[in-house]
């Protein structure tokens, strides 16, 4: 059985075919066996910088996969609302990834901020649900409600934010132990 037949088998969306000397990456439709090449890497091929073959690599890295999950399969093709909620079920379901909070996964998966907030709620109900039922719960989903910190970028610098206190009325404060004291 070929690579594309098994990982359409599988549901998979990737699937990579390689002798260790020439790497295949493919692109398969989902619910049908059609493939897309996207790259090849020919490590021998003398006619390919070792800088190209280096960056076509890249593709098969995490953040390769994820960049790739939020861009169209075909410049300028309209992604169907299936593939925008599998680029943003890509991001939560990733330990690293699930803590942006939902206006920079919107960004980096290319989507409205309204879907990331759908799709994470769909999924905590999901794994709510079959918590519940005894089957077996599918990956959680993290970066949920309960989270304290999301990672955010402003200005060009990423950093953590504590929104544990967000939504909660401040506490009262305590009056000053010399409040009739004036400044003269």
């Amino acid at each position: 059985m070929s690579v594309i037949g098994y990982s359409a088998n599988q549901g998979l969306e990737w699937g990579v075919l390689t002798n260790a000397r020439v790497w295949r990456c493919y692109r398969l439709e989902l619910g049908s066996k059609e493939s897309e090449l996207v790259f090849q890497v020919d490590f021998l091929d003398e006619n390919q910088s070792f800088d190209k073959k280096i960056k076509n690599l890249f593709w098969l890295t995490k953040e390769g996969i994820m960049y790739c999950g939020a861009l169209p399969k075909t410049h300028g093709a309209r992604r169907t609302n299936a593939e925008k909620r599998r680029a943003v079920e890509l991001l939560l379901r990733d330990e690293e990834w699930a803590h942006w909070n939902d206006s920079e996964m919107a960004r980096r998966a290319g989507v409205s901020g309204y879907i990331v907030k759908e799709v994470r709620k769909a999924l905590e109900e999901e794994s709510q649900a079959a918590s519940g039922s005894g089957d077996p719960a599918p990956k959680p989903v993290v970066g949920t409600k309960k989270r304290k910190k999301v990672t955010v970028t402003r200005g060009g610098t990423t950093f953590e934010m504590d929104t544990s206190r967000m939504g909660r009325p401040k506490k009262s404060e305590e009056p000053a132990a010399n409040s009739d004291r004036t400044d003269e």
